[in-house]
């Protein structure tokens, strides 16, 4: 009697089942009292295609999906070591040790020039901030390949739309040992500026003819292309600097009478510094502009931001030299020319772009080395 209820069961349970699955053809439903467990081992295993389960929601009760993710999960252990045992013992053991293939070492020839390689920290770095040249240095961009892992680095703030920030190098830290800006010798900018403009091309966009880096070529072809400038380098490499970190910052063409006004501008702060080294009193040791005292010129007081007074009489001195040039405390610009020679020079041309006040107390009566209003420092 057990067996014919469970076998008219099961009869049941699979008209029901045939009948949900595909109404056109099994248009008997069958019983909604019927028992799913009695499916057989065919219909069970479509359940577990996540496919065909979706289908029928209203078919899978709790006993039907516990069985569905026990069989899941047999499945994914009974693939575990399969998996693991397709690795043969040699290839466990170059992934392990990640081994490493010397066949594919590259000869060494010779003639060619040494090529500069850019780790992708370099260029996720320039994303954020620039670069300094420094870094595209032959040797500091060996140490930013060989030690790239274990380089200093920084995080950077979310950009807009974004929840993370980016990893970039620490250019803060990294300057300490690379070198900052305008540190370089004429000959190591050099080096470095073409390696930048090599940096550079790399990150042009296909289909836009090199756009960016030609910018980077025009700019640094400016300057090694000028007959005068390894003897007008320290005059013009804080012009380059300014030029190349607008240029980052405001993504502007390149105009080239810019730089031929400011490297005009850059011969004549040179032609200045000439005059400050040369000036002098009946002693072949130079006096200072700044201070009044003998033995150095005012780049010796370049920038500085200790507080300088005259020995003859403690008080704080007028003048100051910044960028090249010699200031009024109001930041204007003091003619040199005329402090070392005073009217006996030649006729000043730069107009109103420099006044003509003693730089020892802004009088507009007398020149510097007049030693009007300062004695004469003894030889």
């Amino acid at each position: 009697m057990n067996k014919e209820i469970e076998e008219e069961n099961a009869e049941r349970s699979r008209k029901s089942f045939n009948h949900a699955s595909d109404p056109t053809v099994h248009k008997e439903s069958g019983s909604e009292q019927a028992s799913l467990i009695s499916l057989d081992e065919v219909d069970l295993n479509r359940f577990r295609v996540p496919s065909f389960a979706a289908s029928f929601p209203g078919l899978i009760y709790s006993k039907l999906a516990k069985w569905i993710a026990d069989e899941d999960i047999k499945s994914k252990l009974k693939r575990k070591p399969a998996d693991e045992q397709k690795l043969s013992a040699e290839d466990a053991r170059i992934a392990k040790r990640r081994c490493m293939n010397g066949q594919k070492m590259v000869p060494w020839v010779v003639g060619v020039p040494w090529q500069a390689t850019f780790p992708q920290n370099l260029f996720d770095t320039e994303l954020c901030i620039a670069v300094p040249l420094p870094f595209f240095l032959n040797k500091n961009l060996n140490i930013l390949n060989v030690e790239a892992s274990t380089l200093a680095t920084t995080k950077t703030n979310p950009n807009p739309g974004e929840t993370k920030g980016n990893v970039i190098l620490d250019i803060e830290k990294l300057s300490m040992r690379f070198g900052k800006e305008l540190s370089l010798s004429c000959s190591q900018w050099t080096e470095a500026a073409g390696n930048m403009y090599l940096f550079q091309k790399e990150r042009d966009e296909e289909g836009t003819s090199e756009a960016h880096s030609a910018w980077y070529n025009d700019h640094f072809c400016f300057y090694t292309s000028q007959d005068t400038k390894d003897e007008l380098y320290d005059a013009w490499k804080a012009d380059e600097l300014k030029f190349r970190q607008e240029h980052w910052a405001k993504y502007r063409e390149y105009d080239a009478a810019r730089y031929y006004q400011a490297y005009k501008l850059s011969e004549k702060q040179q032609e200045m510094m000439v005059d400050i080294r040369s000036g002098r009193s009946s002693s072949s040791t130079p006096d200072c502009l700044i201070c009044a005292e003998r033995g150095h010129d005012a780049t010796q007081h370049a920038d500085s931001t200790t507080p300088i007074k005259f020995k003859s009489d403690g008080k704080s001195v007028w003048a100051k030299y910044t960028d090249h040039n010699l200031l009024s405390p109001d930041n204007r610009i003091i003619c040199i020319s005329w402090n070392l020679r005073g009217d006996r020079g030649h006729p000043c041309s730069h107009k109103d772009e420099r006044v003509h006040l003693c730089s020892f107390c802004g009088s507009k009566h007398h020149n510097t080395f007049s030693w009007i209003c300062r004695s004469r420092p003894a030889n």
